[in-house]
């Protein structure tokens, strides 16, 4: 099988998620916005941040700046 993928980011991003949130999911709002659909997925090992990093962890567990997408 072959996959095509618009972005990949190695480990090597961290915890710097705004350069994958402009490049990746900026856009996908605006477009939302402008009447179309989006879908954002995040795929990964097993408790490597992807529940932290979309914003789904609960209010009081972090302050407003340590929250994700």
């Amino acid at each position: 099988h072959s996959f095509t993928y618009d972005h990949v980011y190695g480990g090597d991003v961290g915890q710097d998620s705004s350069l994958l949130y402009e490049d990746c999911v900026s856009p996908l709002v605006d477009g939302l916005f402008a009447g179309y659909n989006a879908t954002v997925f995040a795929y990964g090992q097993t408790g490597s941040g992807k529940t932290y990093t979309m914003g789904s962890a609960f209010p009081q567990m972090c302050a407003v700046e340590e929250q994700g997408v």
